[in-house]
């Protein structure tokens, strides 16, 4: 019962965001072009900031000194690769593909990870989860905009050929916007002052803490005013479909092996909340963004956010009484 009080203490401030935003869109105060506006804010400025901010202050000196890091970052590929093949042949329309294969792969371990992560095992105990998030947050981020600029190229194509092979694609366009996202920009930038060693000045870090500190409920505000329940209800094949995959096939097919290995403790939990997690928030207002179907990334995010109270409890309790963690 602990472990289910503490997800229903992380989680349940989100869904109040969302639920700020749901009554601020119905009693007119979030129209479409501020919720585009701040979307598009968030996407450029206050998500880098946030990467940024975190990569800066992690402590990295572990990074590739443990067989679990690349386990973690090479589970993430070969997850993204199996997901895009799964929905490339489920999904034709472009727009819904792009955004059921990020809401598939890509975890919300910052926001959500991080904090189950204290939970577990207490401040101090959770350096092995910060490096494995370190390592993986860039390849989440490269392969989200891979993904959403060749579906966003895709639904814009008026070309059918485009809609279906990828061999039609503007690759280098594809190239060119990869390196100018700003969350790859954040990533590097975070990761190189991290390992340089360079201090800022006490207002310089409080003003990114201040702007990073807005992200998760700004971000949550946003989506709840965003979602639309209709919608939801037409798309619940795929919706289901992509939420099973992140909470439940996700975290089976890649505790396996660390289980048989004998992991335990952090390390284990680092796995755990790699595969584990609902779906990034930031997966919503980069859909956007990038020409995808963002109700379909919004509404992937809610349920999967919803459904990990019962799931994140789940995993939490079997490995608590297999006593792994």
């Amino acid at each position: 019962m602990e472990n289910l009080r503490i997800s229903f203490q992380i989680i349940m401030p989100l869904f109040l965001y969302m639920l700020v935003g749901y009554i601020a869109k119905k009693r007119g105060l979030l129209p479409k072009s501020l919720n585009d506006g701040v979307n598009q804010l968030m996407f450029a400025m206050f998500l880098p900031v946030l990467m940024f901010n975190t990569l800066y202050k992690d402590d990295l000196s572990g990074f590739g000194q443990a067989a679990f890091i690349p386990y973690a970052m090479g589970g993430t590929v070969l997850s993204f690769l199996v997901l895009f093949t799964l929905f490339t042949k489920l999904e034709k329309n472009p727009a819904k593909r792009g955004a059921l294969i990020q809401g598939a792969f890509r975890g919300n371990s910052i926001l959500y990870g991080l904090p189950i992560a204290l939970s577990i095992f207490g401040e101090g105990n959770t350096a092995e989860i910060a490096i494995v998030l370190a390592a993986i947050i860039p390849i989440y981020n490269v392969l989200s905009v891979l993904v959403l600029e060749i579906c966003g190229q895709a639904a814009a194509s008026d070309d059918p050929r485009v809609k279906l092979s990828l061999g039609s694609f503007n690759w280098k366009n594809v190239g060119l916007s990869i390196c100018k996202n700003p969350l790859i920009h954040a990533v590097i930038l975070g990761i190189l002052a991290n390992l340089s060693g360079i201090a800022f000045p006490v207002y310089i870090e409080k003003t990114m803490s201040g702007i990073a500190g807005v992200v998760t409920p700004m971000a949550f505000v946003m989506l709840g005013a965003a979602f639309n329940l209709s919608s939801a209800m037409e798309d619940k094949r795929s919706i289901l479909l992509a939420s099973s995959m992140k909470l439940v096939v996700n975290p089976i097919l890649f505790l396996l092996l660390p289980i048989l290995w004998g992991w335990t403790g952090p390390v284990l939990g680092a796995i755990l909340i790699s595969f584990g997690t609902p779906t990034a928030v930031s997966s919503f207002p980069m859909a956007k963004a990038m020409g995808c179907d963002a109700d379909l990334a919004g509404e992937i995010v809610v349920v999967t956010s919803a459904a990990s109270i019962v799931t994140m409890f789940l995993w939490i309790f079997a490995l608590k009484q297999m006593m792994l963690i």
